[in-house]
């Protein structure tokens, strides 16, 4: 029995697991895809023994394969996902999407191959983007956390034609393509991409609807308006965020909402830790407390704290904001609703003798529980979060007020 025989036999054996690893990988894209408001198709599949054989085959006449172990190390698409993204324009905030979920071990270049065609294309062929990962250990069996599994982004309609071309031109059933069958894909191709300017232009007019109605019917819109938005340079320094959650505020809040999330998108600060979408929603919950303590609890609700559970959570949560415009009338040196978004500076308040450095890295712990509180990120007990909020009060009040800078409005 030859090696690549062997390789398959073993993977025969195998086979339901990496079925169950690809599926694993494409629950996790689409949780992720949920959080962000972005809509796109998922596709799975463990790689077919005609595929692997084909592929093993081509590998072997530079690599020379010298044990089972080492062919399994090199293939890296045994587990395969296709993201089939809606919209073109949402593959900018991919890539956040992939190193959040996922231990990314890189973007390979993909090549079209090594065959030398007889016409020369006049476009540019397929347009993606495929990384090579592996889950993250928590919450999965360890017998998975190891496995690389290939993830190809790109539109709907691009895989579309890439399916076309892959199965006529790199594994043809019959017979190589003539000219003109090569013309016709070609052309093919360039509807492809025409179409990928369609929907472009597509998301624009959804975007000016979105702000003709002044409301977001769902996160989806949400996150198309703030990519259409937001300076595109944003992305390349910090992270979208989870836009479902900024769904879920904003859909407790009045008609004034839209407005306001406008204004504040010119308060987005790409030099802050914190995400596009927290840093709107803690500039919203300051906006409008301390009339939406109602609000807070529907926005808790959303996320499946009810009864006690939801209204300690909401004081918890009001504690914090007007904790944080105390500090912000300290650290900001001319307070305007101009300003950049800036997260609280609880060091500041113990260089000023204001607070102790043990009450400042209270805080500082503290804080990260109100992350985790308003993302939903953790189980916390209402006996803890009862705990939690009366140090936090009791922090609070050694805050003195003062007096507000002359703030420049809108």
């Amino acid at each position: 029995m030859s090696l690549l025989d062997d390789f398959i036999e073993q993977y025969n054996r195998e086979y339901d697991y990496y079925e169950n690893h690809a599926r694993m990988i494409a629950s996790k894209i689409e949780e992720q895809l949920f959080k962000k408001g972005i809509k796109a198709v998922i596709n799975y599949r463990p790689k077919s023994e005609a595929s692997l054989r084909e592929k093993i085959n081509n590998n072997n006449r530079e690599k020379k394969y010298r044990s089972v172990v080492e062919i399994f190390h090199d293939i890296k698409d045994i587990s395969g996902i296709k993201v089939s993204l809606y919209f073109p324009l949402e593959r900018s905030i991919i890539d956040e999407l992939m190193h959040e979920a996922f231990i990314v071990e890189k973007k390979p270049v993909f090549t079209l191959g090594k065959y030398n065609p007889r016409y020369k294309k006049r476009f540019p062929g397929y347009q993606a983007t495929h990384y090579h990962a592996k889950l993250k250990e928590k919450n999965i069996p360890s017998r998975y956390a190891g496995t690389v599994a290939e993830i190809q982004v790109a539109s709907i309609l691009m895989h579309a034609w890439a399916e076309i071309d892959h199965g006529l031109v790199y594994k043809p059933s019959f017979g190589n393509l003539s000219v003109n069958e090569l013309v016709m894909l070609d052309e093919i191709n360039g509807w492809a991409l025409s179409g990928e300017m369609s929907l472009k232009n597509l998301q624009h007019a959804m975007s000016v609807r979105t702000k003709k109605n002044k409301t977001f019917s769902d996160k989806y819109e949400l996150t198309n308006f703030l990519i259409l938005n937001i300076n595109q340079s944003y992305f390349k320094k910090i992270r979208l965020g989870d836009i479902y959650l900024l769904q879920y505020y904003l859909e407790t809040l009045d008609k004034t909402a839209f407005d306001n999330l406008v204004f504040f998108l010119k308060r987005v600060n790409s030099d802050s830790q914190e995400s596009i979408a927290d840093q709107l929603l803690y500039m919203l919950l300051d906006k409008y407390h301390p009339a939406d303590k109602l609000c807070l609890q529907s926005y808790f609700k959303n996320l499946h704290l009810i009864g006690e559970a939801a209204k300690l959570a909401a004081a918890f949560i009001s504690s914090w904001i007007l904790i944080e415009k105390k500090i912000r009338n300290y650290t900001l040196s001319s307070a305007t609703e101009t300003a950049k978004y800036t997260s609280p500076d609880f060091k500041f308040l113990a260089g000023k003798q204001i607070l102790t450095q043990a009450e400042a890295t209270i805080l500082e712990n503290l804080y990260i529980i109100k992350n985790n509180v308003l993302h939903g990120m953790e189980t916390i007990s209402v006996g803890y979060l009862s705990t939690c909020l009366i140090t936090l009060n009791s922090i609070s009040v050694k805050i003195p007020a003062r007096k507000k800078n002359t703030l420049k409005t809108q």
